[in-house]
């Protein structure tokens, strides 16, 4: 039976499984990511992890930069029945993962054995897959391939940006984490196929940036997929300029990059494979996000213009 967790997680994403958690079970211990610097000011601040888990009243919360021999000692020390990891951001040593009595479990969000790696929502936007969902597995030393004890499937909405959908699974995963944590000596995980293994790795700045000459549904996807960060850019006059919503528009002849219509609603722009997109909000480098016809005027572009 379990009745004492230890959590790993550092990320919004880690919030619901460790509400929820608190209250169905005792949280021995929460690991998460040492305070580091955040915001033009660099001030030090603690992850949200850390800052929910001292709100809701834990007391043991470990923030170690590494997962060295001391670290170890301590965590050896405690007494665990299972540990769950939810975007924790570290790969965690093969010990620390056997140690608890039940091992140590994990919410993927994706249907593994698609997606594996640090980015599995991105990617599944950017691939156009038609669904998404997470998966309960136990973590293993090989990434993301352990055995899997539950697994749920729910459609992509593509209109969503990543973080939307990331939202919506987080809470999914803490619902079904709880179902399996209660039945876990009921469950017999079934190991993950070998055939359909594909990967999601972390996400790079440049990873963001794109040209018109882009079919516009790969910018439409990359707009949803990278907003906030590492966020859907171009540069327009040597400055980097982000898109943060836009909106497929028709088949359209004409040079990537021309602007073709210009309203309130937004601006309409040439992409390759003769078609477009219509841009809602940018944000321009040094400046907030506002709506592009307010871009728009301030550039004093015009139909015909080019990007």
């Amino acid at each position: 039976m379990v009745e004492r967790i230890a959590f790993w997680g550092s990320s919004v994403d880690s919030l619901p499984t460790l509400r929820l958690l608190n209250q169905e079970f005792k949280m021995e211990v929460v690991i998460t990511s040492p305070d580091r610097p955040k915001g033009r000011g660099k001030k030090i601040l603690p992850s949200v992890v850390k800052e929910e888990a001292l709100r809701i009243g834990i007391k043991e919360i470990h923030t170690p930069e590494r997962l060295d021999k001391a670290f170890k000692s301590f965590y050896f020390s405690k007494k665990i029945d299972l540990a769950v990891v939810v975007s924790y951001g570290k790969i965690i040593p093969e010990s620390i993962l056997f140690y608890p009595e039940y091992k140590t479990l994990n919410i993927h969000f994706s249907l593994l054995p698609k997606w594996r790696g640090a980015s599995p929502v991105e990617h599944a936007i950017l691939n156009g897959d038609e669904k998404t969902g997470i998966s309960i597995i136990e973590l293993v030393k090989k990434l993301d391939a352990g055995p899997i004890y539950s697994k749920i499937e729910i459609p992509l909405n593509k209109d969503k940006f990543a973080y939307e959908i990331r939202e919506e699974l987080s809470e999914l995963g803490a619902r079904e984490i709880l179902k399996v944590i209660k039945n876990i000596k009921n469950i017999k995980p079934e190991p993950q196929p070998e055939k359909g293994i594909t990967y999601a790795p972390k996400l790079r700045k440049e990873d963001g940036f794109f040209k018109w000459d882009f079919p516009s549904i790969k910018i439409f996807r990359m707009i949803k997929a990278f907003t906030p960060w590492p966020s859907a850019y171009t540069f327009f006059k040597g400055k980097r300029l982000i898109i943060t919503d836009a909106v497929l528009s028709e088949k359209r002849e004409g040079k990537p990059g021309e602007i073709f219509k210009i309203s309130k609603e937004g601006i309409g722009v040439t992409c390759g494979d003769n078609t477009s997109l219509t841009i809602l909000s940018v944000k321009p480098e040094g400046k907030k996000v506002m709506p592009a016809y307010d871009f728009i005027n301030g550039a004093r572009l015009k139909v015909g213009d080019y990007f």
